[in-house]
């Protein structure tokens, strides 16, 4: 998608720009300090966290890995050919050679809602439960389900190969906002795993009271 038609989508919508670039600039940062080499797209920046900022996906240099979207479900569906240009189409692209675990197979899983049958979704194992298989479901499906939210875009409609049934899919927020148990294991875990959460500052301008534990 070009950045022009990006910029005709963001017009009007100051606030919710800037939240999304604050997104951004979060997930550069996290990337970058896992050791990832990261290709920031931007219709107007220039520069995000120190990195030069490329106006189109096609403008990025040879094939991508993983692509991280902070648009609207109507913009991304608009970026698909763009993505697929790139490498990335469906999960049999992002497969972990030698891993056999669902969760540890691919190299991303995507939450999301079944409000029809009040099932959470991780995405891409569970979409044997519709029929498919998790190598051919495709990434920017998976993500548009998981941006889903409700009132605010129209929930995806998945139909159940098996059953022939249909399920309305939505934003994975709404069992589990924030899915952190994906990286449980019994016993000792293969790696170590670190979350962190962004809270605001009191009304008073007080900064928020903590709890200490010595030793």
């Amino acid at each position: 998608m070009s950045a022009p038609a990006i910029d005709e989508y963001l017009s009007g919508l100051d606030e919710s720009a800037a939240n999304a670039d604050r997104d951004v600039a979060a997930a550069v940062r996290a990337y970058l300090d896992a050791g990832y080499t990261v290709y920031a797209v931007h219709p107007s920046e220039e520069r995000i966290e120190g990195l030069p900022v490329y106006h189109d996906v096609a403008d990025i240099p040879g094939p991508v890995a993983v692509a991280s979207l902070y648009v609207s479900p109507k913009v991304g569906e608009a970026l698909l050919p763009a993505l697929a240009a790139k490498g990335i189409k469906t999960f049999g692209d992002l497969v972990v050679p030698g891993e056999m675990e669902d969760r540890y197979r691919f190299r991303l899983s995507v939450i999301a809602s079944d409000i029809s049958l009040g099932k959470l979704l991780v995405l891409p194992g569970d979409i044997r439960d519709y029929g498919g298989r998790p190598e051919d479901l495709n990434v920017a499906d998976a993500v548009r389900m998981s941006m889903s939210i409700p009132f605010f875009y129209e929930p995806i409609k998945l139909k159940n190969r098996i059953t022939g049934d249909e399920s309305y899919i939505v934003d994975g927020g709404l069992l589990s906002n924030y899915p952190v148990w994906l990286f449980d294991s019994e016993g000792a875990p293969p790696w170590p795993t670190i979350t962190g959460a962004i809270c605001p500052m009191p009304s008073t301008g007080r900064r928020p009271r903590t709890t200490e534990k010595a030793g």
